[in-house]
């Protein structure tokens, strides 16, 4: 049996890390606080044509995994998931 784990969304939780980058690079306030669906919100209030939206997702996609978080609960449940005995790499149909 094979199983695929989505990281995306599923099982890293980006809500930090947006703010965290959207700051640095200068398109969100110091103030601002709330998580990825608020951020991606204010931004589309600001800019409608989504173009404040996108250069913080083109700017946050170089550091994504490494500012990104885990879900709560995510490494319990890794940790408990039994171990295979050989692992063998997904491969399309």
């Amino acid at each position: 049996m094979r199983i695929g784990l989505d990281l995306d969304n599923t099982l890293i939780c980006y809500d930090q890390a947006f703010l965290r980058v959207g700051k640095e690079e200068g398109i969100l306030s110091a103030s601002f606080a709330g998580n990825k669906a608020a951020v991606k919100r204010a931004l589309l209030a600001e800019r409608p044509d989504g173009s404040r939206w996108e250069a913080l997702q083109a700017s946050f996609m170089a550091d994504a995994l490494m500012a990104a978080m885990l879900f709560d609960g995510v490494t319990e449940f890794l940790e408990r998931w039994p171990k295979p005995r050989r692992h063998r790499g997904y491969r399309e149909p």
